[in-house]
C-alpha cells in the first residue's frame, strides 16, 4: 500500500475517499480544472523522487519480513514432518504397551524356562519390523526387567547380553540400567548418543517408554531413531558457512544439532519467546539471523541461525531492484503528466464519476481532481494486489496439502475414527472430495502373495511401488471416473467404490468392473493380483465395516486360484473367531464419548447380528468376545469423567463369569445400558460447555468488534478451534452466520455515531472496524437500503421537524 505523508498507519490500510473532498465544489470552474491539469508538470521530478524514497524504505523492511517468513515457513515444514513422525512413533509406543503379549511377559520372573519360553518366541514373531513403514526408526527393544529379558521382532536376549550387543555411549551396564531402566518415562525422547553395535557406531535418539507404575516399574519400551534423519531435516534449511540449527526439549536440551558436533551455541530460553520468531544477535563474534518455532503438543524448539551477511546479499540485490523501478516510475510519471496535459476537463469528469461509482461514493464536482483519481486507483490497484497474492498463496498450500488431506480423510474414515456424519461433511469439503452415491462398497488389491519370495529387499519395495502404480492406473482408466484410492498400512491398494441404484445391479456392475480392471493388469502388466470385497452399505459412514469384511474375505477365504475375486457374502458361516476388530472397538469410544447413541446402538446391533446369529461361534469363543468388550468397557471408563457411584448399576455384571449364551446375551445387554448412560452423561456435559464457550465468544466479539483484523481464523485461534468448525458452531447456536453477526455489531455501532456525533463517514467507519470507506458504504447501503451521508441526513431532517412548534 502507499502511504501519504500526515496518515496513520491505520488510515493508510485501505486509503479511502474523503467526504469532504467530495463534498468540495469547482469554485472557478472548467478554468480551475484545466489548471489543476498544469500542476503535474511541477510535480514530475518529487512524485518520482518521494516514490523511489518510500519504496527504498520499504523495501528494508519488506526483505527482513520476507526473510522471516520464509525461515518461519521452512522451520515449520520441518516442524511438521517431525511431529508427524513423532505422532507415528508415539502410535507404535501404546500397541507396544497395550500388546496383550507383552503385557503378560513383563509380569513374569522366568521366561526363559518351562511352557514360558513359547510365549517369548510367538510374541517375537508377532512384533512387526516398524523401521520398514517409518525410515526414522533404526531399531527398537522391549526390556522386561523382572526377567531379565530383552525382545525385539527378531529375538530374545538376557539383559547382559543385550547390553554387550549394544552399548550406549561411556555408559557402563549398570548405569545404562539405571538411566533407562530404573527411572520413570512417559514417552520421553533422550538427546542424541552414540550406540555401538557389532562393532559399528551409530548415533541414535533413544525414545524411552517405562512400563509398569512409578513405584512399580517393570521394564521398559526402546524405540532407537536415526538421529542422521532427523539432521537431515535441520540440513535443508540453508544454515549457510558458520550457521547451525538444533532441537531442544522443553527442559533445553540439545536432542539433535546440525553440524552434528556443533552444540555449544545453545541459546538463552529468554530469547526465544512466543510460539515462533526472528531476530538478529551476535553469536561467536559474528551476526545471525535466528529464526525459531516451538512445537506445541512436543513442547520442542526448531532453532536456525544464519549469518547475517546472506541477509545483506539479498539486500543488495533488492536495492538494485529499487533503483530500476524509481528509474521507471519517472519515465511513466513524466509520460502519464504529458498525456494528461492535453485531456479536457469533460472525459476526467466522466472518469471520477465512473471511479465514484465503482468504489461506493457519491459524487459532486471536484476541486481536487487528481486527488480523488489517484486515491481511487490506488485503492482498487492496492486492494487487487491484495486478493491476487492472498488467492496465489491459498492456492499454492492448498495444493501442497491437498494429498495429505485426502490420505488423512480415507484413512480415518475407513479405520472409524469420524464419530459424524455431520463431522465428515467437513472433512470431505475441506479436502474437496466429493463422495456421492445410492450404495457404497470398499474393494481391497492385495499384491504380497506374488512377492512372497522376494522378502523386504530394496528391490522387492521397488517392484511393490511398481505395482500399485500399475494397478492405480488400471483403476483409473477402468472406472471412467474421479476413483477414491488408498494405500493402507499393509500396502494394500484400497479403491472406495460408489454407485447409484439397487444393490443387485451394484453388484453385477462390480463384479463386470473387477473382471475389466484384472483383466487390464494382466494384459498391459503382466500383474496378477487378489480382490476383497466387502458388502454393500448405504451410508457413508459404515465404510469402515465394509473395509472389514473386505479384509476378513482375503483372510476369510483359500486362495486356490490366482486373480481371484473374493465376497465378503461368500464367506463361510461356521468361522472359528468372532468380529471385533481394534477399529470397532475405536469407534465405540469414540462415539460414547461423543455421545451419539444413534451409532452406538448400530454398531453393537450389528456386532450381535454378526457374532450371535451369522457365525456359528462355539461357546468358548462367545465367552472371549463378551470379556474382550468388558476390557473396552474399562478403556472408556479410565478415559471418561463420570462418577463411579451412577455407573455402578450398569458394571454390576462386570467381573462374573459367563457360564452359557444366556449369560453372555445378559452381559451384552449390560454393556449397551452402560454405552447408552455414558452417552447421556457426555451430552449433558457438552451441552453446559457449549453454552459457556458462546457465551464467551459473545462477549469477546461484543468487546473486539472494532478490530480491523477480527475474523474466523483470528476467533478460531483465540478459542483454539478449527474455523470449520467455529462456524458451524456459531451458525449452531446463535442461528447467524458469523460474518453476519459481526456486520450488525459494526453498523449498530456506526449507526449510533452518525445520529450522536459529527465525526467523517472515514473515521466511523475505521473506530467501527471497517479496513475502508468503501467497504462501509458497500455494507450500510446493502443493510439499510441507503448511504451513510443519506442516513444521517434523513435523521436530520426528522430531528428538526419532531422539534417544530
Amino acid at each position: 500500500m502507499r502511504k501519504r505523508p500526515g496518515l496513520s498507519k491505520k488510515e493508510y490500510a485501505f486509503i479511502p475517499l474523503e467526504e469532504d473532498v467530495m463534498k468540495k465544489s469547482v469554485g472557478t470552474g472548467k478554468k480551475a480544472l484545466i489548471l489543476r491539469f498544469s500542476i503535474p508538470y511541477l510535480l514530475l521530478l518529487f512524485v518520482p523522487l518521494s516514490m523511489g524514497l518510500l519504496t527504498y524504505n520499504k523495501s528494508v523492511a519488506l526483505l527482513g519480513k520476507e526473510i522471516e517468513t520464509a525461515n518461519i515457513s521452512m522451520l515449520e515444514q520441518s516442524k511438521n514432518m517431525l511431529d508427524a513422525r513423532m505422532n507415528e512413533i508415539a502410535q507404535i509406543v501404546r500397541e507396544l504397551k497395550e500388546n496383550p503379549k507383552i503385557v503378560h511377559l513383563q509380569q513374569l520372573h522366568k521366561v526363559m524356562e518351562g511352557s514360558s519360553v513359547y510365549h517369548v518366541v510367538e510374541t517375537t514373531t508377532s512384533l512387526y519390523h516398524y523401521s520398514l513403514s517409518n525410515n526414522f526408526i533404526m531399531d527398537y527393544f522391549i526390556v522386561l526387567k523382572n526377567s531379565g529379558v530383552v525382545l525385539n521382532e527378531r529375538t530374545a536376549y538376557p539383559l547382559q547380553e543385550f547390553y554387550n550387543f549394544y552399548q550406549f555411549g561411556q555408559l557402563t551396564a549398570e548405569e545404562w540400567q539405571n538411566d533407562y531402566l530404573n527411572r520413570f518415562y512417559n514417552n520421553a525422547y533422550l538427546p542424541t548418543v552414540t550406540m555401538v553395535s557389532e562393532g559399528k557406531e551409530h548415533s541414535v535418539i533413544p525414545v524411552i517408554q517405562t512400563l509398569g507404575q512409578p513405584n512399580n516399574i517393570q521394564g521398559a519400551i526402546m524405540i532407537l531413531l536415526d538421529s542422521s534423519k532427523v539432521e537431515s531435516l535441520l540440513r535443508d534449511l540453508h544454515t549457510g558457512e558458520g550457521g547451525f540449527a538444533y532441537i531442544a526439549d522443553d527442559n533445553g536440551h540439545i536432542i539433535t544439532a546440525y553440524p552434528h558436533n556443533n552444540r555449544e551455541y545453545k541459546l538463552a530460553d529468554a530469547l526465544l519467546s512466543g510460539e515462533r520468531g526472528s531476530f538478529e544477535t551476535e553469536i561467536a563474534g559474528q551476526n545471525m539471523v535466528v529464526t525459531y518455532n516451538k512445537s506445541p503438543k512436543f513442547k520442542w524448539t526448531h532453532v536456525v541461525a544464519q549469518p547475517a551477511q546472506i541477509v545483506k546479499e539479498n539486500m543488495y540485490s533488492y536495492k538494485r531492484w529499487t533503483q530500476t523501478v524509481m528509474v521507471v516510475s519517472l519515465l511513466l510519471g513524466a509520460a502519464g503528466a504529458i498525456l494528461m496535459a492535453y485531456r479536457n476537463s469533460r472525459p476526467v469528469k466522466r472518469l471520477i464519476q465512473t471511479i465514484g461509482e465503482r468504489i461506493g461514493v457519491e459524487q459532486s464536482p471536484v476541486h481536487d481532481a487528481f486527488g480523488m483519481i489517484q486515491a481511487g486507483l490506488t485503492k482498487l490497484i492496492d486492494n487487487n494486489d491484495v486478493l491476487h497474492r492472498t488467492n496465489a498463496g491459498l492456492v499454492e498450500r492448498m495444493r501442497e496439502q491437498a494429498s495429505f488431506l485426502r490420505f488423512s480423510l480415507y484413512e480415518r474414515l475407513l479405520k472409524g475414527q469420524i464419530r459424524s456424519r455431520e463431522q465428515l461433511d467437513v472433512l470431505l469439503q475441506h479436502a474437496e472430495v466429493g463422495i456421492t452415491g445410492d450404495l457404497y462398497t470398499v474393494v481391497i488389491f492385495d499384491l504380497h502373495h506374488y512377492g512372497q519370495g522376494l522378502g523386504m529387499s530394496t528391490d522387492a519395495m521397488k517392484e511393490m511401488d511398481v505395482k500399485k502404480i500399475a494397478v492405480k492406473e488400471t483403476i483409473a482408466l477402468a472406472y471412467g471416473k474421479q476413483a477414491h484410492l488408498h494405500e493402507n498400512e499393509d500396502q494394500q491398494i484400497v479403491f472406495i467404490v460408489t454407485a447409484e441404484g439397487s444393490g443387485g445391479d451394484l453388484r453385477r456392475q462390480l463384479a463386470e468392473l473387477l473382471s475389466r480392471i484384472q483383466t487390464g493388469l494382466i494384459s498391459k502388466f503382466r500383474l496378477k493380483t487378489v480382490i476383497a470385497v466387502g458388502d454393500m452399505a448405504d451410508s457413508l459412514m459404515d465404510l469402515p465395516r465394509c473395509y472389514e469384511q473386505a479384509k476378513q474375505a482375503l483372510t476369510g477365504h483359500v486362495w486356490e486360484l490366482d486373480n481371484q475375486i473374493l465376497w465378503y457374502e461368500s464367506l463361510p458361516k461356521d468361522m472359528l473367531s468372532y468380529f471385533y476388530p481394534a477399529d470397532q472397538e475405536i469407534k465405540l469410544i469414540n462415539f460414547a464419548k461423543a455421545g451419539d447413541k444413534e451409532e452406538i446402538r448400530n454398531m453393537l446391533e450389528e456386532l450381535h447380528r454378526v457374532n450371535f446369529e451369522t457365525r456359528q461361534l462355539p461357546f468358548y469363543m462367545i465367552q472371549m468376545l463378551i470379556y474382550d468388550m468388558w476390557g473396552t468397557v474399562l478403556k472408556l471408563f479410565e478415559q471418561v469423567d463420570i462418577l463411579q457411584d451412577t455407573v455402578a448399576e450398569h458394571i454390576r455384571l462386570l467381573g462374573k463369569e459367563v457360564r452359557s449364551v444366556e449369560d453372555a446375551l445378559h452381559h451384552y445387554h449390560a454393556i449397551y445400558l452402560y454405552y447408552e448412560h455414558v452417552c447421556d452423561e457426555m451430552n449433558s456435559k457438552k451441552k453446559s460447555s457449549n453454552d459457556r464457550l458462546i457465551q464467551e465468544i459473545k462477549l469477546y466479539l461484543d468487546n473486539e468488534f472494532k478490530n480491523t483484523d477480527l475474523s474466523l481464523t483470528l476467533l478460531s485461534e483465540k478459542f483454539m478451534i478449527s474455523e470449520a468448525y467455529l462456524s458451524q458452531f456459531f451458525k449452531e447456536q446463535l442461528g447467524i452466520n458469523f460474518s453476519d453477526y459481526l456486520e450488525s455489531r459494526r453498523l449498530g455501532y456506526a449507526c449510533k455515531k452518525l445520529l450522536a456525533t459529527r465525526q467523517t463517514i472515514n473515521q466511523i467507519s475505521l473506530d467501527a472496524g471497517y479496513n475502508s470507506a468503501n467497504s462501509f458504504f458497500k455494507a450500510f447501503k446493502r443493510v439499510h437500503g441507503m448511504s451513510p451521508t443519506e442516513f444521517r441526513k434523513h435523521a436530520a431532517i426528522a430531528s428538526r421537524k419532531s422539534f417544530t412548534p
